[in-house]
């Protein structure tokens, strides 16, 4: 996998390129089915991903951070287990906001010299949203994945933000095609885990990921040079010890003492546990997490059940 970025400024051919154009953000199975497409097509040359360095929508509300359901790095991760060769990323902000639907396609996606390209049925581009699969034709060889005719069915990215929104961690998967992960870096926290509840991982997210709904939940850990792991993931403000001003991601890692400060952790949400409560004291705090830690072989054994299928 080979991460290219672009601006106006910067653009080189790829030869035999089969670009497949899209925000793709989270690559859900509706993205997925773009780039199988192009895959099963691609004459034996390369097969790209064309995406944005951030949202369109936060350039046009000026600049204003959009959350995300993956980072560039998540993305040609994903995209190069699939097989995808190349990851463009193009440099977005107001300028390329402001392109028309022509023009976007003359002054980048031309530049790059694709042998084809493939899309979605609903993809737009260009100012306003004003350019789509029609348009490409005008200049390019062009396939087109259909979209599900039904929209209660229709995979997007705004229906699989409202399901993590509301903790439904265990029902994404079938929109993502994956369970729904993050990346972030273990670093000290407060050490009032440790001392009175159990000890935790502080959890410092290096992209503005879109994180669940406060609460708790079942995750499997992923360290490098470490097996799998499983343990819990508490999201929240800490009411009943702290009442933080925003929520913190602490993950408790079921069976496991290693010093692991600096090191990075991929953090895959299974099941959503229980909602985040203020308890009358410290000592009833514990009791709860006590029962909480309980769950865990239970919820282990059932997700290697279900993942030996």
């Amino acid at each position: 996998m080979e991460i290219i970025r672009l601006d106006l400024a910067n653009i080189k051919p790829v030869k035999k390129l089969t670009l497949c154009l899209g925000y793709f953000d989270g690559i859900h199975t509706g993205h997925q089915a773009v780039i199988k497409t192009a895959l099963d097509n691609s004459l034996n040359g390369p097969v790209g991903v064309l995406t944005f360095s951030m949202a369109p929508g936060a350039v046009l509300k000026k600049y204003q951070r959009e959350k995300v359901l993956t980072s560039i790095e998540d993305r040609a991760r994903i995209l190069e287990e699939i097989g995808v060769s190349y990851l463009f990323v193009l440099e977005f902000n107001e300028q390329i906001s402001k392109l028309s639907a022509d023009d976007f396609l003359l002054r980048i996606i031309n530049k790059i010299r694709p042998q084809l390209i493939v899309c979605g049925e609903d993809y737009h581009f260009g100012v306003r949203g004003s350019g789509n699969w029609k348009t490409l034709k005008k200049y390019f060889n062009v396939m087109v994945t259909p979209i599900y005719p039904s929209s209660e069915n229709k995979v997007s990215s705004t229906r699989i933000f409202n399901m993590i929104e509301n903790g439904e961690v265990d029902l994404v998967k079938e929109y993502l095609g994956y369970r729904y992960t993050i990346t972030g870096r273990v670093d000290k926290g407060d050490g009032i885990g440790s001392k009175e509840l159990v000890p935790t991982a502080n959890i410092t997210l290096l992209h503005n990921y879109l994180l669940p709904k406060n609460g708790v939940y079942f995750v499997k850990i992923r360290i490098k040079n470490y097996p799998a792991l499983y343990g819990l993931a508490n999201i929240g403000v800490i009411p009943t010890l702290k009442n933080l001003p925003e929520p913190r991601l602490e993950i408790y890692i079921d069976d496991f003492n290693d010093n692991i400060y600096g090191q990075m952790v991929m953090i895959e949400f299974r099941v959503f546990i229980r909602e985040e409560m203020k308890f009358a004291s410290v000592t009833e705090l514990k009791k709860q997490i006590d029962k909480d830690i309980k769950l865990i072989e239970a919820l282990k054994l059932e997700d290697n059940r279900l993942t030996s299928f």
